[in-house]
């Protein structure tokens, strides 16, 4: 699990009905408006991205499933989530079918 920094990155603004995510730079980027996450696999069929209240928390409060279509160029899983602060706890859980 680990605790995004208090480090922003401006980034632009999508058009209506675009997807906001980058896939640079790896891993989760704090804007003014939201985190932008970057995930490389070359194998992963599926991630999701979970957020957990603190510490200790055994279950995430919330997951964010990542779409194969739409959050994820070439090897790149990415996504954008407004609203996502300065010290929340994450983590990505990869998946891979066999």
């Amino acid at each position: 699990m680990d605790s995004l920094q208090n480090s922003t990155v401006p980034r632009a603004s999508a058009m209506p009905g675009e997807d906001a995510s980058q896939t640079y730079p790896l891993g989760p980027t704090l804007t003014p408006d939201g985190v932008n996450f970057s995930i490389f696999s070359a194998h992963a069929t599926q991630v999701e991205v979970v957020f957990f209240d603190h510490a200790e928390a055994e279950q995430p409060e919330r997951v964010v499933k990542l779409s194969p279509i739409t959050n994820r160029t070439s090897h790149y899983w990415h996504i954008f989530l407004p609203g996502i602060v300065a010290g929340q706890l994450y983590g990505c859980q990869l998946h891979r079918s066999r």
